[in-house]
């Protein structure tokens, strides 16, 4: 009996030093949760993926929750980050602003869409593209990257902007999408680049600020439903056949007091010069 008690005794012994050894202590699990915790803190809140051997795109962000604003990396894991990505900041409703590096080079389709809190945009570099869509319903975004070296805007990118009351468009663009500034009522003008070459349909359509648009005479394409031809046709009587043999013939039919009468009060075109 003794002897089953003293093996007894020992086997309870040997159980609580093989539990106290295995037990981290206090200053041991604070140290532990202090590196957890820096580990979570110093995640990237942004995702991303490949675009090329050595560049990466913008995919996602899941950052704050409270207003605030957002500065987009140049690099993430040594490589350049050259674009935003489709949807990337879709309907992120905390991000009050946004300041761009200087490696990106196009804002992709939805990429701001339905940011209804952001204000700004702003880019270090230039900005060559800004896709379908990309600010669509930001209806407080006063200022966004369209500045010297953008060549396209497409279609619906500034749709429903209803805070954007001045825009300067570059030297450099080429092309506007369709339906690209629709419903940017407070819009009160706009004058295009002798760069431009397309003019998507409806273009500026429900713009209810807008008193002009100023086109140039090396404009090549009109989207056959642009509203201000709608009004030309209207007050006028002018088919779109009829707007663009003006153009084609604007450097003599400028000087002409007919061509001004008919786009008195609607748009006027210039030679650019």
């Amino acid at each position: 009996m003794k002897k089953f008690l003293a093996l007894l005794l020992a086997a309870i012994m040997l159980i609580a030093m093989v539990s106290c050894g295995n037990t981290p202590d206090e200053g041991e699990t604070e140290e532990f949760e202090n590196e957890e915790q820096q580990k979570e803190e110093t995640k990237s809140p942004f995702t991303f993926e490949l675009y090329s051997a050595n560049t990466v795109v913008i995919t996602g962000y899941t950052g704050s929750y409270d207003p605030h604003t957002v500065e987009v990396p140049e690099i993430i894991e040594e490589k350049d980050v050259v674009g935003i990505g489709e949807g990337a900041f879709y309907y992120n409703n905390s991000i009050t602003e946004v300041v761009l590096p200087e490696t990106v080079k196009f804002i992709g389709k939805a990429a701001f869409a339905g940011c209804t809190l952001l204000t700004k945009v702003t880019a270090n570099g230039v900005v060559e593209e800004i896709g379908e869509l990309a600010f669509s319903g930001c209806t407080k975004l006063e200022s966004a990257p369209v500045a010297e070296g953008l060549k396209a805007i497409a279609s619906d990118a500034f749709y429903g902007c209803t805070s954007m009351s001045a825009i300067t468009l570059p030297s450099t663009l080429t092309e506007i999408g369709a339906r690209a500034f629709w419903g940017c009522t407070s819009l009160t003008s706009v004058e295009t680049p002798a760069s431009l070459v397309k003019l998507g349909e409806q273009a500026f359509y429900e713009c209810s600020a807008l008193a002009s648009v100023v086109l140039r005479a090396e404009l090549e394409e009109i989207g056959e439903r642009l509203d201000v031809i709608k009004k030309l046709k209207r007050k006028y009587g002018l088919t779109v056949k009829d707007v663009l043999e003006f153009r084609d013939n604007a450097k003599l039919e400028l000087q002409t007091p007919d061509f001004r009468t008919y786009f008195n009060d609607i748009f006027v075109c210039e030679d650019g010069t």
